[in-house]
Parts: structure tokens; C-alpha cells; sequence
């Protein structure tokens, strides 16, 4: 579940052996990274099932999802029931806020009992296991609820660099719970490289490859064993003294709007100066403005684009293209992604578990990706589905889990739209579980004897 397991390493009698002794504490399988200097030897990561011996003899809970779940997804373990009757037991499950979470509980064909939830957050979630009043062995379990769309980067100057020259940026996992990060790169002869991954305060990471190669280097992210929105990343290493550029003008730019880039020629002999030609759409040329940066041997490139539509950036320095030139940018036009049918002024009102469409014309917006986010209550996110019912039409797919105040981000071609975010306020619908009812007492109770069973409105609304 992404913590570190305590082992120790010995050297036998046999030069070059080695024994690997560890003690795990979790019934849950476990990945063992075993490294020659700092790279993962042939076979590795390898993992390893941990089972309980306890299992078919005594009443127990099992499974990973005891202990790890992902933020929107639904997760399952099993109660061991040793052939006990199901009504015997009971699941609480208790949120970050301390809220209770809906859990379904399966009978299958050997007796055991299947109990499956879906945390909408992440954090810490409290699962109580009980055989009649009293906790199975083990209970209560903590399970770490991470999200790995929440990993950011950050300080990520330029993906082009030079020979032995750092390439260097940071992991935010803030919001994103707590679970494995695993980070790889594998240089342009297709070889694994050791890298520096290092914490440098709270939920921040920092990543160094000082690459010796000219060539793309590929760096692929995982957090909890699935990768992060902007994984893999690729930089560009050219030899020193090789002209370079690097910034956002080269890939995306907004109609109207001054687009910037960077050109490094340090190193070069002769001119330095770049040539920089700008080729739109329909012949379009498109005037740069070439100033000198406050490095030595840099210039920032700017430019305005007059129309939407593909371009062509072709860079050239003493004669001759820069690596990856020509570069293609997109350019869009935010205000031309028109959402049909509804009011962006308002409150835009939506129904619990009752799905609500919205509607965009991107026919005049540009070459772009419409890409929504959804957050509700407490901090949730909720999945939020783009179809495309016609080429000049995106539709974004709304159905909220619980009720309340939500709010949808919206951006096109990487730019955040005008109205955007849209606040949104979810009511309770009739087909969605509003009031959750938990507890032994609702199966059975004794003459006489007090049975209790919890009644958790906060999900309900006013009442």
C-alpha cells in the first residue's frame, strides 16, 4: 500500500551472495525493487503474495483494499467468514471528514462475504470489520485513498537542454493521498538510467538527470502504480554549442494574444542570432519580433497570430535548422468555444445521479482539446466524459454523486475559457442513496437486549 517494509541485507560466505530478510505485516502482495548501482536489476520490480495464515481457519478480512483504494474507483476485500452466517457481520466505513461510506456486501459460493466500496476523496478511511459487536482480528484497518491525476509538475523551464547540462523538475503530490511514486527514464539507446529522485519538503519531490548524450530522453511517472496526466515526458538533448529552443509559442498560442518562445545559440561561432520564419494557415505570414534575453547567447521570440489554424515555426541558426525545427503550433480562440443552451452567468443547476449534458460549438475556436474537472463537495473530483457527437461538437457528460456545490474548470487548446470555472449546485435526486443506514441492528436483534443501528443523514440535505 506504498509503505516501506523494514528488511535487512547480508553478505554470505559465498563472495558476491547476498540474503535479503524481511518481515511483512500486511496480507497483501508486496513489490520488491532490488538495485545494482541505483538501477533495477533484470526481472525487477517483482512481486511477491503475502497471504494470511490465518485464512480458512479463522474469521479475518483480506485484500489490498483494506489497505490502498483509488479516489472514484470502486475497491473490494473479503471477510474470511470461516462458515459463520453472513448476518453476523457488519462493515463501517468512515470518511476524512467523518462521514460515513455506502458499502455492498456480496455472498459468494464459499461463504465469504465481498464488501465493496468507493471513496470519492482522498485521505485516510477508517474500515470497521465486525463479528457481532465485537472487531474481527486486524479490525480496524486504515486504507490510503491516493489520486494519481492530483501529481503535478512544476519548475519545468525548458525541455530541451544541453549535453551534461541538468534536467531537473518537481512532483507536487499535494491532494494526491498517499502511495508509491515510481519514477523511470530511459535515454536514447533505449537504456533504464539511474536518476535522483529526492524529497525536498511536504509532498514535494525533485527530479535530476544529468544527461551525457545527445538524443530524447523519456521520463515515465506513476503514482500508486498509475501514471500521472502528463507522464511520459520527453526532453530533447542536443550537443553544447548546438543552437536550441524551448517555451510555450512553440506548441499553442491564443488568437490575438502575444505568443513568447526562447532560442539558445551560446556556443555557436559566427552570427548568433536566429533566423525565425512563422508560416500560418492559408499562407499566412506572421511577423517575429527577435530581442536578446537576459542570458548571454539566448533571445525571446514573440509573435501575434491573426488567425486560428495550424503553424509552421521554422528556426534556423548560421544557415542551418535547429533540432526540431519546424515546429507546430495551435492556435485557438477561447471566446469562440460557445456553450449552446444554457446560461454561463448563473448557478447551473444539476440532479444527483441524473446525468446533465452540455453542449459547446468549437466550429471558429481553432485546432484544440476541450478538457473539463469537476470538484465537489469536500474536495471531491468527479469524472467528468467528453464526447464528440459531430466535429463541431463536444459534449461534456455532468452526473454528480452527491449533492451540493460543484465546480467545473473548463479549458480548450490549454487555455482556461472565459467562463470557466461554472459553478454548479447538485439537488438530491430520487434514484440516488441519500440517507445511509448502518449497523447490526438493522439484520437482527434479542428480546430484550439493546440493538443499535447509525441513521447518516449528512449526505440528505436540510431536514
Amino acid at each position: 500500500a506504498g509503505s516501506e517494509v523494514k528488511h535487512t541485507l547480508r553478505e554470505l560466505d559465498i563472495p558476491g551472495l547476498y540474503q535479503v530478510v524481511y518481515h511483512p505485516q500486511l496480507a497483501i502482495p508486496h513489490r520488491i525493487h532490488i538495485k545494482y548501482n541505483n538501477m533495477n536489476i533484470a526481472g525487477c520490480p517483482m512481486e511477491v503474495v503475502v497471504s494470511d495464515p490465518a485464512v480458512g481457519r479463522d474469521v479475518c478480512a483480506t485484500g489490498l483494499g483494506l489497505y490502498q483504494s483509488r479516489a472514484g474507483r470502486v475497491t473490494h476485500f473479503v471477510i474470511e467468514t470461516a462458515g459463520r452466517p453472513a448476518q453476523e457481520f457488519d462493515v463501517v466505513i468512515t470518511g476524512p471528514q467523518g462521514a460515513a461510506v455506502p458499502v455492498r456486501c456480496y455472498q459468494q459460493k464459499d461463504g465469504n462475504l465481498m464488501a465493496e466500496f468507493t471513496a470519492a476523496s482522498t485521505g485516510v478511511y477508517k474500515i470497521d470489520v465486525l463479528q457481532g459487536s465485537r472487531p474481527v482480528r486486524g479490525s480496524p484497518y486504515h486504507c490510503q485513498v491516493f489520486d494519481a491525476t492530483k501529481v503535478k509538475i512544476e519548475s519545468l523551464a525548458a525541455n530541451s537542454v544541453s549535453v551534461n547540462e541538468n534536467i531537473s523538475f518537481k512532483l507536487l503530490r499535494k491532494n494526491a493521498g498517499f502511495a508509491e511514486l515510481d519514477v523511470t527514464v530511459r535515454s536514447p539507446l533505449g537504456q533504464d538510467l539511474p536518476l535522483s529522485v529526492r524529497s525536498i519538503g511536504d509532498d514535494t519531490d525533485l527530479i535530476e538527470l544529468c544527461p551525457s548524450l545527445p538524443g530524447n530522453y523519456c521520463f515515465h511517472i506513476t503514482y500508486g502504480g498509475d501514471s500521472i496526466p502528463d507522464s511520459p515526458l520527453t526532453f530533447t538533448v542536443v550537443e553544447s554549442g548546438v543552437a536550441r529552443a524551448w517555451g510555450p509559442g512553440l506548441s499553442r498560442a491564443l488568437l490575438d494574444s502575444t505568443a513568447k518562445f526562447f532560442v539558445s545559440c551560446t556556443g555557436i561561432g559566427g552570427p548568433q542570432r536566429p533566423d525565425v520564419v512563422l508560416d500560418g494557415p492559408e499562407g499566412t505570414m506572421v511577423k517575429c519580433n527577435v530581442m536578446k534575453a537576459n542570458n548571454e547567447g539566448e533571445y525571446e521570440v514573440t509573435y501575434m497570430p491573426p488567425k486560428v489554424g495550424v503553424y509552421d515555426v521554422r528556426i534556423s541558426s548560421n544557415g542551418k535548422p535547429i533540432a526540431g525545427s519546424p515546429f507546430r503550433v495551435y492556435v485557438v480562440c477561447v471566446d469562440k468555444v460557445r456553450l449552446i443552451g444554457d446560461s454561463t452567468t448563473g448557478r447551473l443547476p444539476l440532479s444527483v445521479h441524473t446525468p446533465t449534458r452540455l453542449t459547446f460549438d468549437i466550429s471558429h475556436a481553432g485546432p484544440g482539446d476541450l478538457v473539463a474537472e469537476c470538484k465537489g463537495p469536500h474536495n471531491s473530483t468527479l469524472p467528468v466524459p467528453i464526447e464528440t457527437p459531430t466535429p463541431d461538437r463536444l459534449q461534456v457528460l455532468l452526473t454528480p454523486r452527491t449533492p451540493g456545490p460543484h465546480t467545473l474548470h473548463l479549458t480548450y487548446g490549454g487555455f482556461t475559457l472565459p467562463y470557466s470555472p461554472i459553478s454548479c449546485l447538485a439537488e438530491g435526486g430520487t434514484g440516488g442513496v441519500r440517507v445511509i443506514l448502518t449497523g447490526k441492528g438493522l439484520a437482527g436483534a434479542v428480546c430484550n437486549q439493546q440493538a443499535e443501528f447509525t441513521i447518516d443523514g449528512t449526505q440528505a440535505g436540510p431536514g
